[in-house]
């Protein structure tokens, strides 16, 4: 069986940074087997089709082929950070990793963390279609209830953020 740890969140809310921090210190216990997927990078192409604007379904039959691999290595962990609106979304997940016990930890913070956040990245890319993402994201995630757990992240650490999930996502 395989544990699937989905760390979704609104743009600029640390999903990747987190999951980053919860794989160092999951790894480092011998008895675990695990992988970390940054979904964003399978989901990279150009054109993107205007049924595919995000390149998900693209990211996920790339999921599919890669999961085999891992999942032939013997691994039943595994971490996915990405941007996870709805049931729908974590449906079509759980369709690339079958049989998978799924966990989804939802990254909460207000507009302001977030804004300040998008705008230090060091990255090229729209600034003000992120914030402006940011901004309806938190609308979304307000009115949600696909998490298996919330963590405000305003004020906390990496290490406190990555903690907190360790103690409440099962991973051996």
């Amino acid at each position: 069986m395989t544990n699937m740890l989905l760390i979704t969140g609104a743009v600029g809310v640390g999903k990747s940074s987190v999951a980053d921090v919860l794989y160092d210190k999951i790894s480092n216990n011998k008895e675990a087997t695990i992988a970390l997927i940054n979904f964003d990078e399978l989901t990279y192409y150009s054109p993107r089709p205007k049924d595919d604007p995000y390149g998900t379904k693209m990211g996920l039959k790339n999921l599919e082929k890669i999961w085999q691999n891992y999942n032939m290595a013997g691994i039943n962990n595994l971490i996915i950070p990405y941007v996870i609106e709805s049931q729908a979304d974590i449906d079509d997940f759980t369709s690339c990793i079958v049989n998978a016990n799924v966990y989804v930890v939802v990254l909460r913070a207000n507009f302001e963390t977030l804004k300040n956040r998008i705008i230090s990245r060091p990255l090229s890319w729209d600034v003000d279609w992120h914030i402006k993402r940011a901004k309806q994201q938190i609308k979304i995630y307000q009115q949600s209830n696909i998490g298996n757990l919330y963590i405000d992240t305003n004020s906390k650490s990496l290490k406190d953020i990555a903690q907190i999930i360790m103690s409440n996502w099962q991973v051996l």
